[in-house]
């Protein structure tokens, strides 16, 4: 198997860390890792799997001989500094918000849209951990019964308090750039004009989301066949059993790479109307892993 020179930008922080280990954990095929931040964490050495990484500081000259680079340093970082890895010859996956947008940067979680990583022009953008989570547990879903509608109430940590709001507003829709984040990246990924309707509110947990969400589909929900899907959904873990009050709660997944998927039930009221709960961890699926399994899925697409 053909191994790879690949870096991490933003090394030092909490995702760079997180891409290091599922790096490691899932068996990326390297043959070198480069790991790049700022100047003022250029010498640090970090430690991983017996292995000693020496950190290195970013420049616009770092890419050369370099396969692919996982990004998790900031928009304005990616912003400089990507074009110089595309022009050194290095595919780019970018845990920022800056490409994600971009109608010429794929915006991919692999087991969604994988098929959209063939468009790449060297930068494959990884979505908002909101998202990620979100897609992949209504994927199935959408493919059997085309949801025309999703209402999402997200739930972030912070700790004593609930706090209506995640980033800044816009004041003229009265909608938080989080929550704008989850309706325009949603229809790009479903690459259909779906309607969102998200809440976002930060929540006392130490690490993880958790969504709750209701859907309404064109076809009537056929409850049994729902539970069907979610238990074939690649990446996709029902945890569900009410008998024995098991459903998915953020402090039973941190490090985990799975979404995981409970409370399904029907509406009472509307034949086309599901909700769920939805937890993940937002530094792993949400962030690292899905980085990291983008790039497995372009190895296994031929596409590095």
């Amino acid at each position: 198997m053909k191994k790879y020179k690949i870096a991490i930008v933003g090394a030092t922080g909490a995702v760079g860390r997180e891409m290091l280990r599922c790096i490691f954990q899932f068996n990326f095929p390297f043959e070198s890792i480069k790991l790049l931040a700022s100047a003022r964490s250029a010498g640090k050495i970090i430690e991983f799997e017996n292995k000693k990484f020496t950190v290195e500081e970013l420049t616009e000259d770092s890419f050369k001989g370099i396969d692919v680079a996982f990004w998790s340093a900031g928009g304005s970082i990616s912003e400089k500094y990507v074009p110089f890895a595309v022009k050194a010859g290095c595919i780019n996956i970018d845990n920022t918000s800056h490409f994600r947008m971009d109608p010429n940067v794929p915006l991919v979680v692999p087991e969604v849209n994988g098929e959209a990583l063939r468009n790449h022009k060297g930068i494959i953008a990884n979505p908002n951990c909101t998202t990620i989570q979100m897609v992949s547990a209504l994927n199935r879903l959408n493919e059997y019964f085309d949801i025309e509608r999703i209402i999402d109430k997200k739930h972030f940590p912070i700790a004593f308090n609930c706090i209506p709001q995640v980033d800044k507003f816009d004041l003229d829709n009265h909608f938080s750039k989080e929550e704008m984040k989850m309706v325009n990246e949603t229809k790009k990924i479903f690459n259909k004009d779906i309607k969102v309707n998200a809440t976002c509110v930060r929540v006392p947990v130490l690490r993880g989301h958790s969504e709750s969400v209701y859907i309404e589909t064109k076809k009537p929900i056929d409850i049994d066949k729902v539970f069907e899907l979610l238990n074939n959904s690649t990446g996709v873990e029902l945890y569900d059993d009410l008998e024995n009050q098991i459903y998915p709660m953020a402090n039973l997944f941190v490090g985990d790479e799975l979404v995981h998927v409970g409370r399904v039930r029907k509406d009472l009221d509307n034949p086309n109307g599901l909700s769920l709960w939805v937890v993940a961890d937002q530094l792993m699926k949400g962030a690292a892993y899905n980085s990291v399994d983008i790039g497995l899925k372009m190895i296994e697409m031929g596409l590095i």
